[in-house]
C-alpha cells in the first residue's frame, strides 16, 4: 500500500509516470524507521513532503525533500494519534488545498476521526479537530478507508466506510478549507452508497465543476472485486449508473483518482494475483488516464511488477 501512495508523487511530477527501475526507497525505510502507513504531498517537481507513522501507528512524522526525493530531512514529530491498540490501522490521508494548506486526517478505532492542518508546509499545526467520535458506538467511532478529495476550490470531501455497516459509503464536507467538518454527529454525514451486495469501498472523488463530480470505488461481491465509476451532475445529490473502469478475473482494489491542472485524470489502483503459496498474494500497481472528463480512458499501464504486499 505504501507504493500506491508513492506513485502519486510521480504522477504529479511533470505529470509523467517514471519507469519502475527509477523507483527509489524512501530514505528512512525500512532500516532506521519501520513505516506502516504513509501519505505524500507534492509541492513542486523538487519539493515533496512525506507523512508517515511509527510501527505502533501511535505517532505521525514528517520528512521533506528539496531535490526530488534523493535526500530527505530527518523525520520530525507531528502529533500522537491516540491509538488504543498498538499497530491498528489509522488510514492516514493528506491533501494540499488551493491555498497551500496541508490537511491531515486519520481514524482511531473506538475513538473517532481527527484532522489537523498547516499553513506553513508542516512547520506548525492546528489543534486536532474531532470530526466524528467520542460518542456511543455506531458510525461515529469506527470508520475506515478514508480519502480526502478537493471537489471545488472551497469544498473538500472526506469519504469513509463504516466497519459495522458492510459496504455502506459516506462522506463529510468541509467548506472552510478543512477547519471544520460539521457537527460531531452522524446527522451531517452524506451517503454515497447503502449497497451491501455488492459493497462499495475506498471511494475517491474528483470534482470537474461546481456540479459535476466523479466517484471511483472498489465494488466487492462474492463474484468480483473491480473498479467502477459513478457520475453526478447535481453536486452529489444524485448519482448515475455504475460504469466499469477495470475488471479482470483478478481482484482490483484501492482506487485513487487525481486531476492535474490541465484537467487530465489519473486513476491508480492495485491488482491482486494469487501465488504458489497459499494465502500469499502478489499486488501490483496499474493506472489509466482520461482527457475528456472520464468519458473515455487510455489503455491500462502497469507501473510495478512483483512488488509483494
Amino acid at each position: 500500500m505504501r507504493l500506491l501512495s508513492i506513485l502519486l508523487f510521480f504522477v504529479f511530477c511533470s505529470y509523467t509516470v517514471i519507469a519502475q527501475n527509477d523507483i527509489r526507497e524512501f530514505q528512512y525505510s525500512p532500516d532506521s524507521i519501520s513505516i506502516t502507513e504513509s501519505t505524500p504531498i507534492y509541492i513542486s517537481d523538487t519539493e515533496l513532503i512525506m507523512f508517515f507513522c511509527s510501527p505502533k501507528n501511535d505517532t505521525i512524522y514528517i520528512s521533506k525533500t528539496t531535490d526530488g526525493g534523493i535526500n530527505w530531512s530527518v523525520p520530525g514529530f507531528v502529533i500522537e494519534t491516540q491509538v488504543i491498540t498498538d499497530g491498528s490501522e489509522i488510514f492516514l490521508r493528506s491533501l494540499l488545498t488551493p491555498t497551500n494548506r496541508i490537511i491531515l486526517c486519520w481514524s482511531v478505532q473506538q475513538r473517532g476521526m481527527y484532522s489537523i492542518y498547516s499553513d506553513d508546509y508542516g512547520i506548525s499545526w492546528s489543534q486536532p479537530v474531532l470530526i466524528l467520535g467520542g460518542l456511543t458506538g455506531g458510525i461515529t467511532r469506527r470508520n475506515f478507508n478514508l480519502n480526502l478529495s478537493q471537489i471545488t476550490d472551497n469544498k473538500i470531501w472526506l469519504s469513509m466506510n463504516h466497519i459495522n455497516n458492510g459496504g455502506f459509503s459516506f462522506y463529510r464536507e468541509s467548506t472552510d478549507n478543512g477547519v471544520s467538518w460539521g457537527d460531531n454527529t452522524s446527522a451531517t454525514i452524506d451517503t454515497f452508497s447503502m449497497s451491501t451486495t455488492p459493497s462499495y469501498s475506498d471511494v475517491s472523488f474528483i470534482g470537474l465543476s461546481e456540479t459535476e463530480i466523479l466517484a471511483f470505488y472498489q465494488s466487492s461481491s462474492s463474484e468480483e472485486q473491480h473498479i467502477y465509476m459513478r457520475r453526478s451532475t447535481d453536486g452529489g445529490n444524485s448519482w448515475g449508473a455504475d460504469e466499469l473502469i477495470t475488471g479482470t478475473e483478478q481482484a482490483e482494489k484501492r482506487p485513487r483518482a487525481i486531476k492535474s491542472t490541465d484537467g487530465k485524470i489519473y486513476l491508480v489502483y492495485q491488482r491482486e494475483y494469487e501465488t504458489i503459496k497459499q494465502s500469499i498474494v502478489q499486488n501490483d500497481i496499474f493506472y489509466k488516464t482520461s482527457t475528456d472528463g472520464g468519458s473515455t480512458w487510455s489503455e491500462e499501464q502497469r507501473f510495478t511488477k512483483y512488488i509483494g504486499d
